[in-house]
């Protein structure tokens, strides 16, 4: 019995390594899939792109009670962003714009919020990705 133990518990070190290096790539790949409520984004994961001045997130969230916010470089950019139905759409060059793009590698979130009847903000889902401007 105790054999049987020892050898559950080597199995399960064994695997655990290799188990965690999986999630570690899923979390860096610039091909994982878009959350279903997101169509998609610009500039896309992992993207190097030449000039940048735009990101922009097109997407399902259509709710009174829900919307979309974008956080760039760590900066929510929301209510600098041009927003319409089922689009944000954030120029850097904008006078206001509160985070250039300029060359060097940027990181993005957009993050699916419920408004509650308390008047909080609930975040539902969230994607992150990077991209790097040359």
């Amino acid at each position: 019995m105790n054999f049987k133990i020892v050898a559950v518990v080597l199995v399960v070190l064994a695997v655990a390594p290799s188990c965690a290096r999986e999630e570690a790539r899923e979390e860096a790949s610039p091909t994982r899939p878009l959350p279903v409520w997101i169509e998609h984004v610009q500039p896309e994961p992992g993207q190097q792109v030449s000039a940048a001045r735009v990101v922009e997130v097109r997407h399902r969230v259509s709710a009174e009670s829900e919307l979309v916010r974008l956080e760039l470089d760590g900066v929510d950019v929301t209510s600098f962003a041009r927003l319409a139905p089922g689009v944000i759409h954030y120029d850097s060059m904008e006078s206001t714009a509160p985070v250039r793009l300029e060359p060097g590698r940027h990181s993005a979130i957009v993050e699916h919020v419920r408004l509650t009847e308390e008047g909080t903000q609930q975040v539902l889902d969230s994607f992150t990705w990077s991209f790097e401007i040359l």
